[in-house]
């Protein structure tokens, strides 16, 4: 048989419910102010969405979200450039205060992975440079342990250490050998070639071997492209002169034809028996040029008009600096005249 609860018991039950709603927290617009101002808009968002909708019209929603926009922006920049920056223990700090403020932030778990991409690349190159380190230090030192092992040093604790060392070096060579290997298959060549060289003289192993065989063969590929390449722009270069040099000539530019020549004669891998026929060419020329200015200069000279003469013969001294009749000429012409200047005075 059941029997009716006391007085005192409904009056104490009675007293913790009370006291259990006034540990709430009230759901007013006040409370939504209070948590914008902690930077807690995904729980100020959320009460909004539950208040009554009396209280709802004295909170200006758009607001709210703009403002969380820009802090979430703000938080962003700085736990990015922490993370650039390798700050990796101040940037988890950062992301766990963001997390209790604006948990719903979907970039917010991209930052987070990125985060841990970063810790651990940064890990792995960490331990490949000590990795490096320790592997040259190994190497150097294992002439002197062979020598010393060769000597039949008989002490436990050398025979110790050198057992270790032995058992360190095929360890270290596994690991570099394995990075070296996966290096390789990235493309990255320079960085393959040193951990699996360093592999190579810790311990030695086909695959390791097989691996700068590899690398070997590309890199004579570089050096032929490398040579074809140059070949390729010295003949190109080498035309490009021949044809400045031809339109020179054609265009009776003897001076450039001159300039022309003596660069590809400079130049190497070019054609004999062509270069040889552009100097007969440019010489029959010249020649043939200086014989045309002679004459005309003599009879313009012989008719008086000793400027006009000079002026032709001036013009091919520009090419021709060596030729008595020619330089002769030009003297006379100049004391002529300069002795005309004078009598007109």
């Amino acid at each position: 048989m059941m029997t009716k609860p006391s007085h005192k018991v409904l009056l104490f039950s009675s007293s913790l419910i009370l006291a259990s709603c006034a540990l709430l927290p009230a759901k007013t617009s006040d409370k939504v102010d209070q948590l914008i101002q902690e930077n807690a808009y995904d729980e100020a968002i959320s009460l909004y969405e539950r208040l009554p909708a009396e209280e709802k019209t004295k909170v200006d929603i758009g607001k709210i979200q703009t403002a969380r926009l820009k802090y979430e922006q703000k938080l962003l920049y700085s736990i990015s450039k922490q993370i650039q920056q390798h700050q990796f223990i101040d940037a988890d700090k950062s992301l766990q205060q963001a997390y209790d403020t604006i948990p719903s932030s979907d970039s917010l778990q991209k930052l987070s992975d990125e985060l841990a991409s970063k810790k651990a690349q940064y890990t792995y190159q960490h331990e490949l440079t000590h990795n490096t380190i320790w592997a040259a230090f190994l190497i150097e030192e294992q002439p002197l342990l062979e020598k010393i092992y060769q000597a039949k040093y008989d002490d436990k604790t050398f025979m110790r250490l050198y057992q270790q060392r032995q058992q360190e070096r095929v360890e270290l060579a596994e690991t570099l050998g394995v990075s070296g290997l996966a290096a390789l298959e990235k493309k990255h060549y320079s960085k393959s070639k040193e951990f699996l060289t360093l592999a190579q003289s810790l311990h030695e192993d086909p695959r390791w071997q097989a691996g700068l065989k590899t690398i070997n063969s590309h890199e004579q590929n570089l050096r032929e492209q490398s040579r074809k390449a140059a070949k390729k722009k010295q003949q190109e270069q080498l035309q490009r002169l021949q044809e400045d040099f031809n339109t020179a000539i054609a265009s009776g530019d003897y001076t450039t034809a001159k300039q022309q020549l003596t660069k590809l004669q400079k130049q190497e891998g070019l054609d004999a028996a062509w270069l040889k026929q552009a100097e007969q060419q440019l010489n029959q020329k010249i020649q043939a040029n200086l014989d045309s200015a002679l004459k005309r200069g003599r009879m313009l000279y012989s008719q008086g008009k000793i400027a006009e003469a000079l002026q032709v013969w001036k013009q091919v001294q520009v090419y021709v600096q060596d030729n008595r009749e020619l330089n002769d000429n030009i003297e006379r012409a100049e004391r002529f005249l300069q002795r005309y200047q004078e009598l007109k005075k």
